[in-house]
């Protein structure tokens, strides 16, 4: 359903939890999240001030009502050892190296004053090359991948850890299993 709108996002989602991680079926070490919370809707006094804050002011045409956005930027993403999963990463050591993280974003579109490609882009990197300072206008969902497995068949558990702006932080736990010989 489309409407007309001064900016492009339609909701912005609060960073009050974060599901999964839902583990996806092609063999790989990859898990999907989704940040989940309160929706702050177009019109209200808190979209129009997160829409200012964002630079999304001067879409002025029709938008899909449904577009949303995470609130909060990202500041970090972080990945670490509960258990000795590798030679290279004992319990407690971080997994950032061999962790790859994929989300979508409008910020490219809103500050090309909605000139580019058309709304979400793709960005994807390892969490040890993921550039530094705030990710914003992201979507909810969040894809992460461990090239490497674990060095023993039993099970290995992960931490996530999502930091958002307002030292607000998300963390899930999920367990990873070499794939047997």
């Amino acid at each position: 359903m489309m409407k007309y709108q001064e900016s492009f996002i339609s909701i912005y989602i609060e960073t009050d939890y974060l599901d999964g991680p839902l583990k996806e079926d092609d063999g790989s070490h990859s898990f999907h999240f989704e940040v989940g919370g309160k929706h702050i809707s177009y019109g209200s006094p808190e979209h129009k001030a997160l829409s200012e804050k964002y630079g999304d002011t001067h879409y002025n045409r029709l938008a899909d009502i449904f577009k949303a956005a995470l609130s909060r930027p990202l500041l970090s993403v972080d990945t670490e050892a509960l258990d000795d999963y590798d030679e290279a990463h004992p319990a407690g050591s971080s997994l950032n190296d061999i962790a790859i993280l994929h989300y979508t974003t409008c910020e490219p579109f809103v500050a090309s004053g909605y000139t580019t490609e058309y709304g979400f882009t793709r960005e994807e990197y390892r969490l040890s090359e993921m550039p530094a300072g705030e990710k914003i206008l992201l979507g909810w969902s969040f894809g992460l991948r461990l090239d490497r497995e674990p060095s023993t068949i039993e099970e290995h558990k992960v931490r996530v850890t999502f930091s958002f702006e307002g030292d607000r932080k998300l963390t899930q736990t999920f367990t990873v299993k070499a794939k047997q010989q």
